[in-house]
């Protein structure tokens, strides 16, 4: 499993990764704007020292997963962190070294860049409990959840107001 940074002429097989995450996770139901994810992936070759799309590519199958980042200061701070943007193995790859070996590029990619903290989010909602395993494996520790609501879902009445 080699890992490398993504160039240009991976567009199209970017967009093939970002059409199978897409499928897979809960915005399947979005409508997914590949013309977005060009200037995506073009914008993000142009920073290469704020942010990155690194790939995970096996001879006999082309890439398998890719990971994308970048780092910002926390809003309160000028402390810099790492923060994943996307980060996506194909369901027959997971198990393999690809995610591992994702990860570890990344962290090495966001120590360069000289950050205090590094953080993975799950927000796409595919095999949780699988990906809670991997992080915390991998030295992680989890901050809290991510929550949603559809917009359009009626208003919840029922939210008790904290006194005083």
């Amino acid at each position: 499993m080699k890992i490398r940074l993504a160039q240009a002429s991976d567009e199209a097989v970017l967009l093939q990764m970002a059409r199978a995450m897409h499928a897979e996770s809960r915005f399947a139901h979005y409508p997914l704007q590949e013309s977005q994810l060009r200037e995506l992936i073009a914008g993000t070759l142009k920073d290469p020292k704020g942010r990155c799309i690194l790939l995970a590519e096996r001879a006999s199958a082309g890439v398998v997963g890719m990971l994308g980042g970048y780092v910002l200061p926390l809003f309160f701070t000028q402390a810099f962190i790492a923060q994943d943007q996307f980060f996506y193995v194909l369901a027959e790859h997971r198990g393999s070294s690809a995610a591992a070996k994702l990860l570890m590029a990344f962290e090495r990619w966001a120590l360069n860049r000289q950050v205090t903290e590094i953080n993975i989010n799950m927000s796409v909602a595919i095999d949780m409990e699988r990906f809670d395993r991997f992080m915390t494996h991998a030295g992680y520790r989890s901050c809290g959840q991510n929550y949603f609501k559809p917009a359009h879902a009626r208003a919840n009445t029922h939210i008790r107001k904290e006194s005083p």
